[in-house]
């Protein structure tokens, strides 16, 4: 997730669908290089705009090209503002992570960290940001995965008092921050950032929405590390609901989880049945020859096998 150029760019880029987002954007940069008005600050706007669609496209390379031409726009404009240079150290940044540089991405992402807590606060809002760029990087397997913990945390503070304005970005700290704390090993917490992101995108979305069922499945998914098998199905259950109308290919992780907790609580029965619903899906999505499908196939199999044995034993 990244800041947008300008609120108005943001705005028309969610509301136009690729690539028309992109041709206005390519109009936009021509329009402000050969108009009768030369302004370098609309240039940079226009410039970061169309790297960001550039970027949501996976053109890496040529969101750089464009991020460079901005920067060069931005150094000729009257005042360069430190927010617009923040924004571009931003979507630099993210390209270089995507193009596997991480430390040319921690680069751009800390001097954005650095602009922005000199222009607008240690406690603004737009601070959240960077810090939930390189918490993001630091994450990635690169560098070592727990100093990301005090980033998100830091962030998490600040969106906490910036109020329900800021609810949508808190969810998604608290969900990366609970991931964090989850592979730390520290379950309860992992469990109390989970259980507040869910209750705040209840409030924001309803219980009913699809962004609710994520939430749903991982905080299963600690409870089952917990060994809390009545929690983990009553969360998956709950999920599954919610997953019902989407389509197939998305509920598959829900009904795994789910026939794995069944089989942990010895319900094996309902375990291969669930086990049996998720091949005949992996097929309907991925033809005959999934491999997917033929695994849980074995492992059902190998199962009946094992509970023919206890039964004969018995």
């Amino acid at each position: 997730m990244w800041t947008g150029p300008t609120e108005r760019w943001r705005a028309m880029l969610q509301r136009e669908e690729e690539p028309r987002a992109l041709t206005i954007a390519m109009q936009a940069v021509r329009d402000a290089e050969h108009g009768p008005h030369k302004d370098p600050e609309r240039l940079a706007e226009a410039r970061l705009a169309l790297a960001e669609c550039f970027l949501g496209e996976s053109r890496y390379q040529d969101a750089l090209t464009e991020l460079e031409h901005a920067r060069k726009a931005l150094h000729a404009a009257p005042v360069a503002t430190v927010r617009r240079l923040a924004e571009l150290d931003d979507l630099e940044g993210i390209a270089h992570e995507a193009l596997g540089k991480p430390f040319e991405a921690e680069t751009h992402f800390l001097a954005a960290l650095k602009a922005r807590e000199a222009e607008c606060g240690r406690e603004d809002p737009e601070v959240a940001t960077s810090l939930e760029n390189l918490a993001r990087l630091y994450a990635d397997g690169t560098f070592e995965e727990r100093h990301a913990i005090p980033l998100l945390g830091r962030a998490l503070r600040i969106l906490e008092k910036a109020g329900p304005s800021c609810d949508h970005r808190r969810v998604r700290v608290l969900h990366d921050l609970a991931v964090l704390q989850r592979n730390a090993e520290h379950l309860d917490e992992a469990r109390d950032l989970l259980e507040d992101a869910l209750r705040v995108q209840i409030d924001l979305a309803g219980r009913n929405d699809a962004s609710v069922a994520p939430l749903l499945r991982d905080l299963a998914l600690i409870y089952a590390e917990k060994k809390e098998w009545i929690t983990v199905e009553a969360l998956l259950r709950r999920a599954l609901v919610i997953m019902d109308t989407h389509p197939a290919q998305e509920a598959l992780p829900y009904i795994e989880d789910l026939a794995d907790a069944e089989r942990e609580m010895g319900k094996v029965d309902e375990a291969l049945v669930l086990y049996r619903h998720a091949a005949r899906l992996y097929r309907a999505v991925g033809g005959q020859d999934d491999i997917e499908a033929a695994e849980i196939e074995q492992f059902v199999d190998d199962l009946e096998e094992l509970r023919r044995a206890h039964k004969t034993e018995s």
